[in-house]
C-alpha cells in the first residue's frame, strides 16, 4: 500500500509539471512569434543580414557574367559553338577563314593583281594547290603571304551535318576541295591555285554564291577582290607585292624618258 500510495504520488506530481511546462511554452509563444515578426518590419539586425544576402546575391549573378563574357570568343551557331582562338599572325604564317595571296615572280612585277592564292583553315594553316597532283597544307608554295582576306565562318551556306559545328563544317569544305585538286593535273591558265580556292568557296556556298547560283566564284572576281579589298601582311607584305611593281613602271618612264 505504501509503496501505490509513492507511485500514485509521483505520477501526480509528474503531471503538474508537464502541465506547467505546458503553459509556459503557450504563454512565451506570442513574445517568440512577436520577435520574429519585427525582424521582416523593422529589425536592424535582420536589415543587415538581408543586405549582405543581396550583396552576395549580385556576386554570384557579377560572377556568372564575367564567365559569360569569359566564353565571349566564341561564337554560336545552331546550338555549336566556334572558338575564335587563333590569331592572325603574320611571322607564322597564320591567317584563320581567310583567303591569301603571294607575289608570283616576275608576273605580279607587271600585273600586280596576279599571283599565287591559298585558302586557311580555322587554325589559320595555309592549303594551296603548288603543281600536278599536290596541295600542300601549311607550307605555302613561294614562302609567307603577303595579302589577305579575312572571312566571316557564318556566312558559309553549305549544309551543316549532324553534331558538326561551323569551325568544322568551313574545314570539312576546304579538305573536300584539296582531295579533289589533289587528283588533277596542274595547269598554268586554265587549272591552277585560284582555281582551288574558288572550288573551295564554291563548296562552301560563301555568301549565298555558289555554281548553282550565279556561276560561283572564279579566277577574275578573287584577283578583283583581292585586288581590292585585301589586307597587306604588314610592312613586309606591302614592300613585297608593290615595290616590284612601282620600280618596274619607273624604270620603264625612266627609260623612256631617256631616250
Amino acid at each position: 500500500r505504501v509503496l501505490n500510495k509513492m507511485s500514485a504520488e509521483s505520477a501526480v506530481t509528474h503531471a503538474k509539471t508537464t502541465h506547467q511546462n505546458l503553459e509556459n511554452d503557450i504563454h512565451s509563444q506570442p513574445n517568440n512569434s512577436h520577435t520574429a515578426m519585427n525582424y521582416p518590419t523593422g529589425g536592424a539586425d535582420y536589415r543587415v543580414a538581408n543586405r549582405g544576402n543581396n550583396e552576395l546575391q549580385m556576386e554570384q549573378e557579377l560572377g556568372q557574367n564575367r564567365q559569360t563574357r569569359s566564353i565571349s570568343t566564341s561564337e554560336q551557331d545552331t546550338g555549336q559553338i566556334l572558338t575564335n582562338e587563333i590569331k592572325t599572325d603574320y611571322r607564322r604564317n597564320r591567317f584563320p577563314y581567310s583567303v591569301v595571296f603571294q607575289p608570283l615572280p616576275p608576273l605580279t612585277w607587271l600585273l600586280p593583281f596576279i599571283g599565287h592564292m591559298g585558302i586557311c583553315d580555322s587554325h589559320g594553316r595555309v592549303h594551296d594547290f603548288q603543281g600536278p597532283y599536290t596541295v600542300r597544307e601549311d607550307t605555302m608554295m613561294l614562302g609567307r603571304a603577303t595579302r589577305y582576306i579575312p572571312l566571316d565562318p557564318h556566312k558559309v551556306h553549305a549544309k551543316l551535318l549532324h553534331g558538326e559545328t561551323v569551325q568544322q563544317r568551313w574545314d570539312r569544305c576546304i579538305a573536300d576541295g584539296d582531295d579533289e585538286f589533289s587528283a588533277k593535273m596542274h595547269l598554268i591558265i586554265c587549272q591552277n591555285c585560284n582555281h582551288h580556292v574558288a572550288r573551295c568557296l564554291n563548296l562552301m556556298e560563301y555568301a549565298g554564291i555558289s555554281t548553282r547560283s550565279c556561276g560561283g566564284f572564279g579566277c577574275l572576281a578573287l584577283w578583283i577582290w583581292v585586288f581590292f579589298l585585301g589586307r597587306f601582311a604588314g610592312t613586309r607584305g606591302f614592300a613585297l607585292t608593290t615595290a616590284p611593281f612601282i620600280v618596274a613602271v619607273g624604270g620603264y618612264w625612266l627609260v623612256r624618258g631617256i631616250t
